[in-house]
């Protein structure tokens, strides 16, 4: 089942480019390709590089959407949005199609997307209220909108996760261990430093029973130095930057997906971590309350706070039934955000607007 190309050839989604896969946003946008849309008319308006191949690549994409809005039958414009100069360059792109008398459409992704709001809610406000809709990802971020920039056309769509790729050669814990999984930017904002610094400190009780492996970029070179100070090399494995193929198998492997974050939306990786029956150590931030139930499937931490850290840990590492418990009920709850749910909620979005 996707979305027919009946509505598919009125809409055309904008956001980062996702070949490679570099970021949420653009999983999202892979995701959408691999299983919503029978023709997924995509405009990439950012994407890695200089300054110079960031210019080019908005200029071409400009280009591109009044290409499409002259020669073809668009009705739609569904523009996906961090915040900052993300959100800056999609007011731009989202002027065009009110230019064109559009339906525009602007998907907000940033787990700091009301700081940044509050640094200018004037011009925020200005244009997500001239937008047919504005998508948030859970109930929290509605009501936010809601409350706070005053909007009334907020509607909410689940962020989408491919159903799991199981690979029965590869048990969970086969080390004799238990394996747990961190995925994302190597960065003091994503709480990595604070849980390398967490399993150095209680490095003795965790040795033998259990592994972290991480799998990220940015500030590797940080990362890698803590680790070899810390001698934590035989408990700590850096995966360096995980290919598709690779996140599978680790997703097979690991009991525990780990994402202690100050800053988040709502995490792809956890959704996928859910997907594998994957209990999760995360933060009560942004929409990760709406997916991690605390003290049912995972449990939720005060960002940066490593004694909750540890005793999260602690409780997954030696409670293999609870373990096993946290993973089934992360089993039920992902259910909602598989491709047929998304793409049922993107239709009924789409036939109402237009």
């Amino acid at each position: 089942m996707r979305i027919s190309n009946k509505i598919s050839k009125k809409v055309v989604t904008i956001g980062p480019t996702f070949r490679p896969v570099a970021g949420g946003i653009a999983q999202v946008m892979e995701y959408y390709h691999d299983y919503v849309f029978d023709d997924f008319q995509f405009i990439a308006n950012s994407c890695p590089g200089s300054k110079l191949t960031k210019a080019f690549c908005a200029v071409k994409a400009f280009a591109k959407l009044l290409n499409l809005l002259l020669v073809k039958d668009i009705e739609i414009a569904h523009i996906h949005t961090a915040s900052k100069i993300s959100f800056r360059r999609s007011v731009m792109f989202a002027k065009i199609g009110f230019l064109f008398k559009k339906k525009v459409i602007m998907h907000v992704h940033a787990g700091s997307f009301m700081d940044y709001y509050r640094t200018q809610p004037d011009y925020v406000a200005k244009y997500l209220k001239r937008c047919s809709k504005v998508i948030a990802l859970s109930p929290v971020w509605k009501e936010q909108f809601e409350k706070e920039i005053g909007l009334t056309n907020v509607e909410i769509i689940n962020n989408i996760v491919p159903p799991p790729v199981l690979d029965k050669n590869l048990a969970k814990g086969s080390a004799g261990c238990v394996h747990a999984l961190f995925l994302g930017a190597i960065k003091k904002e994503k709480g990595i430093f604070d849980l390398v610094d967490m399993i150095a400190e209680h490095r003795d009780e965790l040795q033998d029973e259990f592994v972290l492996h991480i799998g990220g970029n940015e500030q590797v070179d940080k990362l890698l130095q803590m680790i070899q100070v810390k001698h934590l090399e035989s408990i700590v494995k850096f995966e360096g930057w995980v290919d598709q193929e690779r996140k599978v198998a680790l997703m097979n492997q690991c009991q525990l997906l780990y994402l202690p974050s100050y800053i988040e939306g709502l995490p792809i990786c956890i959704l996928e971590g859910m997907s594998y029956g994957m209990s999760i150590i995360s933060t009560k931030i942004g929409g990760i309350p709406s997916i991690v139930e605390h003290g049912k499937n995972g449990f939720l931490l005060t960002p940066g706070d490593r004694g909750e850290l540890w005793a999260a840990t602690n409780r997954m590492v030696f409670d293999k039934e609870k373990r096993t418990d946290f993973g089934k009920r992360s089993l039920e709850i992902i259910n909602s955000f598989y491709p047929e749910n998304i793409i049922r909620q993107l239709v009924e979005l789409y036939n109402n607007i237009l």
